[in-house]
C-alpha cells in the first residue's frame, strides 16, 4: 500500500513538470482596415485596429479575413516575429 502511495505522488509530480514558459518569439498579429474613403479620387486609408502578441508561430503576410464584393472594404491581419530571418515575411 505505502508504495502505491508513493507511486501515486511520483505520478502526479511528474504531471506539473511541464510548466515552462513557452520560448519568447516576438510574434505580434496585426489587424487592419483598408477601405476607400472616395471611390471617383481613388482615395484609400489604412486603419490599423489593434496588435496583440501570440504564441510562437511562422509570418504571414497579408491574411484577408472580411471584404466586401466590391474589394473597396478589406479586413486583414498580418502576422510578424522577431526571430524568423525571412526577407520575403512582410515584416517591418
Amino acid at each position: 500500500m505505502k508504495n502505491l502511495l508513493y507511486l501515486f505522488f511520483a505520478i502526479t509530480l511528474m504531471g506539473c513538470g511541464d510548466n515552462q514558459p513557452e520560448p519568447e518569439c516576438g510574434c505580434v498579429k496585426t489587424s487592419y482596415h483598408f477601405f476607400f474613403r472616395n471611390s471617383s479620387s481613388n482615395s484609400a486609408t489604412t486603419q490599423v485596429l489593434g496588435t496583440e502578441n501570440i504564441p510562437c508561430q511562422d509570418s504571414e503576410g497579408r491574411v484577408v479575413t472580411s471584404r466586401d464584393s466590391s474589394g473597396s472594404n478589406i479586413y486583414y491581419y498580418i502576422i510578424c516575429c522577431d526571430n524568423i530571418e525571412d526577407p520575403n515575411s512582410g515584416c517591418d
